[in-house]
């Protein structure tokens, strides 16, 4: 007869490492009880899928403790410290467990998931399509004219054949329509003697690689948009699990949905980009040797043969979690009317003006002014673009001998939601 297994002892699991709490997108509720926190996972593994899963404050403090070396008895001891009261190991314990099994923490469930999803994404051919079907429609018709119709309504913006970059919201379509409006129209001339599109992402956490590739096509109801096979080897990255972030990420498919209408058959490289630290040793951005290789593997892309257009798919800010409902009065001032909103106002507006008129040192400036973390998900996808194309000649056939790529604003937008806040920029390089 086979022997069982000892049953382990609660006490001893009380003095165990508890598994680390997974690289996670944090987001603070917007209102609601104070200090709730909202969890996303960027791989797409955690049962929530793509929204947040809240904890209390509480709960939040154990659970940023997670760091794969301390005990349910020492994370209650160092929380219970903080809250000046006493807090049981076993609820300790009990939240490791709950985190586990909705596969947040980094451990064997975890583990098995992310092969579950490796194997989901060998077996496909193309990167699926999320937004048709859910933001917008799935009838190829009606999403052609649901899109051209976007780009008609500034059909009588200048023409900038030889743009080099784009500043386009990352935030659903609709939503944001206006500023996708702009900025697609405002590079749709851009066709000519364009070899790729360059598609640049926020993934909003921090993972093990700063950058990272797709490297499946795009699948919309439009047709493929293709992938640029040549420049993902000259980037002399290789797929890996991370390439899961891909999947449930929505904000480059967006731009895909643009590219595949007004440039079919341009391949594309799209890049999610990993968040930014909350303080950098050297103070900023320029000089960090992370900084400096991903900038090396961008400018490898922008050394190959023919012109590449650059887009940089983000929000100004986001935060809280977006529902279909319509803010209520006392919520809508609290956005628009507060000190929150008032400050995330005045820096999204710094920031616009320094990517306008300044450098990337001035745009990080702007962006961190006020200690933010938040900003830390949104800032690197503008501060790459803007770094990648300052000092840049100008392409224009008419422009003079040393003349530099001119960054001009095309608009700026507020949109407060039922328990959240998102607001957006736009800009064209040219």
């Amino acid at each position: 007869m086979m022997a069982l297994a000892p049953r382990p002892d609660p006490m001893t699991s009380l003095e165990l490492p508890l598994p680390a709490l997974r690289p996670l997108e944090v987001s603070p509720l917007l209102h609601g009880p104070e200090g709730q926190v909202g969890l996303r996972d960027p791989l797409g593994l955690a049962d929530s899928g793509a929204s947040l899963y809240w904890l209390s404050p509480i709960e939040w403090s154990i659970a940023r403790r997670f760091d794969g070396l301390a005990s349910a008895r020492r994370v209650a001891e160092q929380v219970g410290g903080e809250l000046g009261s006493n807090l049981e190991a076993r609820r300790v314990l009990e939240l490791s467990e709950r985190l586990s099994a909705a596969g947040l923490l980094d451990d064997h469930e975890a583990l098995a998931r992310t092969q579950r999803a490796l194997e989901q994404v060998r077996r496909q051919e193309r990167r699926p399509a999320l937004v048709p079907g859910s933001e917008l429609p799935a009838d190829p018709l009606d999403l052609r004219i649901e899109l051209g119709g976007l780009v008609a309504d500034d059909w009588d913006m200048p023409q900038l054949p030889h743009a080099r970059g784009l500043l386009a919201p990352a935030g659903p379509i609709r939503t944001l329509a206006p500023l996708y409006s702009r900025a697609y129209a405002s590079v749709r001339h851009a066709k000519r003697e364009l070899a790729r599109i360059v598609l640049l992402g926020n993934l909003r956490a921090r993972l093990s690689e700063p950058l990272i590739p797709l490297f499946k096509d795009f699948d919309t109801p439009l047709g493929p948009v293709p992938v640029d096979r040549g420049a993902l080897l000259e980037l002399g990255l290789l797929p890996g699990r991370l390439q899961l972030a891909h999947f449930p990420q929505r904000d480059l498919e967006r731009q895909a949905l643009f590219v595949r209408l007004l440039f079919p058959g341009v391949p594309v490289v799209a890049l999610l980009v990993e968040a930014f630290p909350a303080q950098f040793p050297e103070g900023q951005p320029r000089g960090n040797p992370q900084v400096e290789a991903l900038l090396g593997h961008l400018r490898r892309i922008e050394a190959l043969p023919g012109r590449t257009l650059w887009i940089a798919a983000a929000d100004s800010y986001r935060l809280g979690e977006p529902s279909g409902a319509p803010p209520d009065e006392r919520v809508r001032h609290a956005l628009l009317g507060g000190k929150a909103g008032r400050e995330i106002r005045e820096t999204d507006q710094l920031c616009l003006e320094a990517l306008e008129t300044a450098d990337s040192d001035a745009f990080y400036a702007a962006a961190f002014r006020r200690d933010d973390p938040l900003r830390c998900q949104f800032a690197p996808a503008p501060y790459f673009l803007k770094r990648l194309l300052e000092g840049e000649p100008s392409l224009a056939p008419d422009a003079e001998r040393g003349q530099l790529l001119r960054c001009s604003a095309l608009g700026y937008l507020e949109r407060p939601g039922q328990g959240c806040v998102l607001t957006a920029s736009a800009a064209v390089w040219h």
